[in-house]
């Protein structure tokens, strides 16, 4: 029912979010930094709509304006699982 993967909640005081997604072969089908929404809808960075699985990515996020600026820096790692929208009707 998702056709975007996105963080959730909305993210507050996020500067730059910079992701990297891979397939369970480690080949990377998807990369971005220029949105913080990610608004990832399963295709490859070619266009080219990914097959169904577990997919992983890797999120580097730039908070600003952190009390302890060690924080204003975060990898942020986790699975994202594709599946094909099969709306079929039965007929007998």
């Amino acid at each position: 029912q998702n056709d975007l993967f996105q963080p959730f909640p909305i993210p507050r005081g996020v500067q730059l979010v910079s992701i990297k997604i891979y397939n369970r072969w480690g080949g990377l089908v998807f990369s971005r930094n220029d949105d913080i929404h990610i608004n990832w809808d399963s295709r490859s960075n070619v266009g080219e709509a990914v097959t169904d699985g577990v997919y992983y990515y890797s999120a580097l996020v730039k908070y600003y304006r952190r009390k302890n600026r060690e924080d204003e820096l975060r990898i942020m790692k986790g699975w994202v699982q594709v599946m094909e929208n099969r709306n079929t009707d039965i007929k007998e």
